[in-house]
């Protein structure tokens, strides 16, 4: 008969084959019930994410998926070999196997957190957030290089080898590369303060000193626009953040402010038509707020009025419609009225009469004709 006590009670590499199946037991049994609890929930929470509003759902999820079989049979190996009495040298192996891969799925949980937080701006495909969405893909992938190289010195340091010189030259190249690069980290931070104050989306129409456009994109270094005349205008963001920006798009209102001239020799009773035309002109248009209308000074050769009214919509073709249609209203009651409109006109007076004027212009153009010496 087999005796199973004397069996158990042999030993390989300093332990009894009882403690080596009780190892293997915590081993194999953990790791299998592990690994079907993790694809039970995971299966749980893909049905039921979708169907909730609450976030923690969500982001347990990706802590889920994010947790490898490698790591859950590192942990129980880890639990076995506690029961084993194994040379300190297997050990010391086996530990830094363990720290390898338990950091690793560290690693993996922060990028998990980091993707939950960023996924709602990487994937944002509107025109109006698109800006936003490209400086959190950025910021993303600096904080995945933060966290691997975080998480390569903490796997350095359990590992007893002393990363304090190399944090230290890793200082001192990041400071040297800083220097090297301020331009383009400055650029950068700018794109930050643009995407996060957002003093203008893509799609907006802003006006930079003496350009203007349509902006077409928003990136780490540069903002491309689109001008009027088709061509496209690449500005530094540093520089475009120095810069005064009107943008248009986020205007509510229009301020419209008009002037023309009539002639000198109107009459004052036909000076007040002009203001009662005015306002008739623009009275029950849609859209439009009068704001008012005066003879506004004395000009070299008119009698100047100015107008001054708002569209209520910021809309730039409905601003030139009301204009226009405004301005021929205004031309077709003055024609009406007998009011001339004023051109740039100048008279001369001649002492003498008729005959001593035109003998005098006759004189001037003889004189402009002969050739000067």
């Amino acid at each position: 008969m087999f005796d199973w006590q004397e069996f158990l009670a042999r030993r390989f590499l300093g332990n009894t084959y009882e403690r080596w199946g009780t190892a293997l037991i915590i081993l194999f049994s953990g790791y299998l019930v592990a690994a079907l609890l993790r694809s039970l929930l995971k299966t749980r929470l893909r049905r039921l994410a979708p169907v909730t509003k609450a976030r923690w759902d969500d982001l347990l999820l990706l802590f889920v998926e994010k947790t490898t079989h490698p790591f859950l049979f590192v942990v129980f190996l880890y639990l076995a070999i506690r029961t084993l009495k194994l040379d300190p040298e297997v050990v010391t192996l086996l530990n830094h196997i363990a720290v390898f891969i338990g950091f690793l799925q560290l690693g993996r949980w922060a990028m998990a957190a980091l993707q939950f937080f960023a996924v709602p701006y990487t994937e944002i495909k509107t025109d109006a957030d698109a800006s936003r969405a490209t400086t959190m893909r950025a910021l993303f992938f600096l904080g995945s290089i933060l966290v691997w190289i975080g998480v390569a010195l903490l796997i350095l340091d359990n590992w007893g080898i002393k990363i304090s010189a190399l944090v230290a030259g890793l200082g001192v190249v990041g400071v040297a590369g800083a220097l090297a690069v301020q331009n383009i980290l400055g650029d950068l931070f700018a794109s930050l303060s643009i995407v996060f104050d957002k003093p203008f989306l893509i799609g907006d129409f802003i006006i930079v000193d003496k350009d203007m456009g349509t902006v077409e994109n928003i990136g780490l270094k540069t903002t491309k626009v689109r001008s009027l005349t088709g061509e496209q205008l690449i500005f530094s963001n540093s520089d475009l953040l120095r810069s005064r920006i009107r943008n248009a798009k986020r205007q509510r209102e229009r301020r419209v402010q008009l002037g023309f001239g009539v002639a000198y020799e109107t009459s004052p009773a036909k000076l007040e038509r002009v203001v009662a035309i005015i306002k008739e002109s623009l009275n029950g248009v849609n859209k439009v707020r009068l704001e008012r209308a005066h003879l506004a000074g004395f000009g070299d050769s008119a009698l100047n009025f100015e107008l001054v009214y708002w569209v209520l919509e910021p809309d730039f073709n409905l601003h030139m419609d009301i204009q226009q249609d405004f301005m021929l209203k205004v031309i077709r009651a003055c024609a009406a009225e007998g009011i001339e409109f004023a051109y740039p006109a100048r008279k001369i007076f001649f002492e003498g009469g008729v005959k001593d004027a035109i003998h005098a212009l006759k004189a001037t153009e003889t004189d402009a004709r002969e050739p000067r010496a």
